[in-house]
Protein backbone atom coordinates (compact mmCIF):
# COMPACT_ATOMS: atom_id res chain seq x y z
CA UNK A 1 0.00 0.00 0.00
CA UNK A 2 1.21 3.19 -1.09
CA UNK A 3 1.58 6.36 1.16
CA UNK A 4 -1.34 8.33 -0.79
CA UNK A 5 -3.26 5.17 0.04
CA UNK A 6 -2.45 5.19 3.31
CA UNK A 7 -2.99 8.77 4.21
CA UNK A 8 -6.63 8.50 1.77
CA UNK A 9 -7.73 5.61 4.16
CA UNK A 10 -6.61 7.51 7.58
CA UNK A 11 -8.68 10.40 5.88
CA UNK A 12 -11.52 8.37 5.19
CA UNK A 13 -10.86 6.64 8.88
CA UNK A 14 -10.79 9.93 10.40
CA UNK A 15 -14.06 11.71 8.44
CA UNK A 16 -15.95 8.20 9.36
CA UNK A 17 -14.76 8.84 13.25
CA UNK A 18 -15.66 12.30 13.24
CA UNK A 19 -19.64 11.17 11.37
CA UNK A 20 -19.54 8.45 14.54
CA UNK A 21 -18.54 11.01 16.71
CA UNK A 22 -21.35 13.58 15.67
CA UNK A 23 -23.82 10.27 15.40
CA UNK A 24 -23.20 9.29 19.23
CA UNK A 25 -23.65 13.17 20.74
CA UNK A 26 -26.61 13.71 18.94
CA UNK A 27 -27.87 9.98 20.18
CA UNK A 28 -26.76 11.05 23.54
CA UNK A 29 -28.41 14.24 23.67
CA UNK A 30 -31.54 12.73 22.58
CA UNK A 31 -31.24 10.29 25.28
CA UNK A 32 -30.26 12.97 27.82
CA UNK A 33 -33.61 14.63 26.53
CA UNK A 34 -35.62 11.62 27.42
CA UNK A 35 -33.64 11.03 30.51
CA UNK A 36 -34.98 14.67 31.59
CA UNK A 37 -38.06 14.39 30.41
CA UNK A 38 -38.61 11.43 32.37
CA UNK A 39 -36.75 12.75 35.30
CA UNK A 40 -39.16 15.91 35.35
CA UNK A 41 -42.04 12.99 34.56
CA UNK A 42 -41.01 11.13 37.97
CA UNK A 43 -40.52 14.51 40.12
CA UNK A 44 -44.10 15.32 39.31
CA UNK A 45 -45.75 11.85 39.75
CA UNK A 46 -43.74 11.56 42.96
CA UNK A 47 -44.83 15.50 44.09
CA UNK A 48 -47.87 14.61 43.20
CA UNK A 49 -48.40 11.19 45.45
CA UNK A 50 -46.65 12.62 48.16
CA UNK A 51 -48.73 15.86 48.51
CA UNK A 52 -52.14 13.36 47.87
CA UNK A 53 -50.57 11.15 50.70
CA UNK A 54 -49.74 14.18 53.00
CA UNK A 55 -53.47 14.87 52.49
CA UNK A 56 -54.47 11.83 53.64
CA UNK A 57 -52.89 12.06 56.44
CA UNK A 58 -53.97 15.70 57.37
CA UNK A 59 -57.54 14.30 56.70
CA UNK A 60 -57.16 11.32 58.97
CA UNK A 61 -55.50 13.08 61.61
CA UNK A 62 -58.47 14.98 61.30
CA UNK A 63 -61.05 12.37 61.28
CA UNK A 64 -58.99 10.25 64.52
CA UNK A 65 -59.24 13.83 66.59
CA UNK A 66 -63.06 14.29 65.66
CA UNK A 67 -63.60 10.76 66.72
CA UNK A 68 -61.46 11.18 70.40
CA UNK A 69 -63.14 14.52 70.98
CA UNK A 70 -66.69 12.13 70.29
CA UNK A 71 -65.35 9.40 72.80
CA UNK A 72 -64.01 11.45 75.44
CA UNK A 73 -67.34 13.99 75.79
CA UNK A 74 -69.42 10.54 75.56
CA UNK A 75 -67.60 9.36 78.60
CA UNK A 76 -66.97 12.70 80.00
CA UNK A 77 -70.93 12.85 79.88
CA UNK A 78 -71.63 9.66 81.79
CA UNK A 79 -69.26 10.30 84.36
CA UNK A 80 -71.11 13.63 84.72
CA UNK A 81 -74.02 11.60 84.80
CA UNK A 82 -72.67 9.43 87.28
CA UNK A 83 -70.96 11.78 90.02
CA UNK A 84 -74.45 13.53 90.17
CA UNK A 85 -76.23 10.63 90.62
CA UNK A 86 -73.88 9.34 93.33
CA UNK A 87 -74.42 12.98 95.45
CA UNK A 88 -78.24 12.49 94.78
CA UNK A 89 -77.10 9.03 96.65
CA UNK A 90 -75.46 10.30 99.07
CA UNK A 91 -77.94 13.42 100.11
CA UNK A 92 -80.69 11.22 100.09
CA UNK A 93 -78.73 8.24 102.35
CA UNK A 94 -78.27 11.18 104.52
CA UNK A 95 -81.54 12.33 104.64
CA UNK A 96 -84.30 9.32 104.89
CA UNK A 97 -84.35 5.85 106.07
CA UNK A 98 -86.52 4.58 103.29
CA UNK A 99 -84.80 1.55 101.68
CA UNK A 100 -86.74 1.98 98.22
CA UNK A 101 -85.74 5.40 97.70
CA UNK A 102 -81.88 4.37 98.08
CA UNK A 103 -82.91 0.93 95.93
CA UNK A 104 -84.27 3.40 93.60
CA UNK A 105 -81.40 5.56 93.54
CA UNK A 106 -78.86 2.74 93.63
CA UNK A 107 -80.48 1.66 90.44
CA UNK A 108 -80.80 5.10 88.55
CA UNK A 109 -76.67 4.32 88.47
CA UNK A 110 -77.34 1.03 85.75
CA UNK A 111 -78.39 3.18 82.87
CA UNK A 112 -74.93 5.29 83.15
CA UNK A 113 -73.31 1.95 83.94
CA UNK A 114 -74.16 0.34 80.67
CA UNK A 115 -73.64 3.40 78.49
CA UNK A 116 -70.29 3.73 79.81
CA UNK A 117 -69.77 -0.06 79.31
CA UNK A 118 -70.82 0.03 75.84
CA UNK A 119 -68.53 3.19 74.86
CA UNK A 120 -65.42 1.37 76.61
CA UNK A 121 -65.96 -1.39 74.28
CA UNK A 122 -66.53 0.42 71.29
CA UNK A 123 -62.75 1.66 72.30
CA UNK A 124 -61.69 -1.65 72.32
CA UNK A 125 -61.44 -1.61 76.25
CA UNK A 126 -62.59 -5.08 77.65
CA UNK A 127 -62.50 -6.43 80.99
CA UNK A 128 -60.60 -10.05 81.56
CA UNK A 129 -61.98 -12.67 83.90
CA UNK A 130 -58.91 -14.02 86.32
CA UNK A 131 -60.38 -16.78 88.99
CA UNK A 132 -59.00 -19.60 88.27
CA UNK A 133 -55.74 -18.25 85.82
CA UNK A 134 -52.39 -18.55 86.53
CA UNK A 135 -51.23 -15.51 88.92
CA UNK A 136 -49.48 -13.20 86.81
CA UNK A 137 -47.80 -9.49 88.55
CA UNK A 138 -48.61 -7.99 85.19
CA UNK A 139 -52.16 -8.55 85.30
CA UNK A 140 -52.76 -9.13 88.98
CA UNK A 141 -52.48 -6.83 91.63
CA UNK A 142 -52.47 -8.93 94.87
CA UNK A 143 -54.88 -8.00 97.41
CA UNK A 144 -53.90 -10.29 99.89
CA UNK A 145 -52.59 -14.19 99.63
CA UNK A 146 -54.09 -17.75 100.66
CA UNK A 147 -51.61 -20.53 101.29
CA UNK A 148 -51.89 -24.03 100.79
CA UNK A 149 -49.91 -27.33 101.65
CA UNK A 150 -50.86 -28.90 98.78
CA UNK A 151 -50.40 -26.21 95.76
CA UNK A 152 -47.56 -26.58 93.32
CA UNK A 153 -47.97 -22.84 91.65
CA UNK A 154 -49.78 -19.67 92.34
CA UNK A 155 -53.31 -18.83 90.95
CA UNK A 156 -55.74 -16.36 91.35
CA UNK A 157 -58.18 -17.62 93.77
CA UNK A 158 -60.82 -15.03 93.93
CA UNK A 159 -61.27 -11.61 91.87
CA UNK A 160 -62.35 -8.62 93.58
CA UNK A 161 -61.91 -6.18 90.67
CA UNK A 162 -61.48 -7.05 87.23
CA UNK A 163 -58.49 -5.82 85.22
CA UNK A 164 -58.79 -4.60 81.92
CA UNK A 165 -57.29 -5.00 78.22
CA UNK A 166 -57.54 -2.87 75.36
CA UNK A 167 -57.25 -4.72 72.04
CA UNK A 168 -54.07 -4.23 70.23
CA UNK A 169 -52.09 -3.28 73.34
CA UNK A 170 -49.61 -5.70 74.42
CA UNK A 171 -49.63 -4.67 78.17
CA UNK A 172 -52.95 -4.65 80.84
CA UNK A 173 -54.11 -1.27 81.22
CA UNK A 174 -55.77 -1.99 84.57
CA UNK A 175 -54.43 -4.64 86.37
CA UNK A 176 -56.62 -7.15 88.23
CA UNK A 177 -57.44 -7.01 92.23
CA UNK A 178 -57.28 -10.60 93.13
CA UNK A 179 -56.77 -12.94 96.31
CA UNK A 180 -53.71 -15.44 95.38
CA UNK A 181 -53.63 -18.80 96.42
CA UNK A 182 -50.07 -19.94 96.63
CA UNK A 183 -47.72 -22.81 98.13
CA UNK A 184 -47.13 -22.57 101.53
CA UNK A 185 -43.68 -20.64 101.83
CA UNK A 186 -41.05 -23.23 103.28
CA UNK A 187 -37.88 -21.90 104.83
CA UNK A 188 -35.90 -19.40 102.87
CA UNK A 189 -38.49 -19.23 99.58
CA UNK A 190 -41.46 -16.63 101.69
CA UNK A 191 -43.84 -14.60 99.49
CA UNK A 192 -44.95 -11.07 100.28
Amino acid sequence: MSMADLAAALIGLRESNVRETARLTAALEALSGQVEASREGLVSTVDGRLATAAQGVLDLDRRLAAEYERRYEAVLGVILEVAERLGQLVETAESTDDPAELSARLASLAGPRDRLTRILNEAGIHAFNSAGEPYDPLRHEVVSREFADDLTHEYVATELRPGYVREGLDHTMVRAQVIVASPRPTEGNSHG
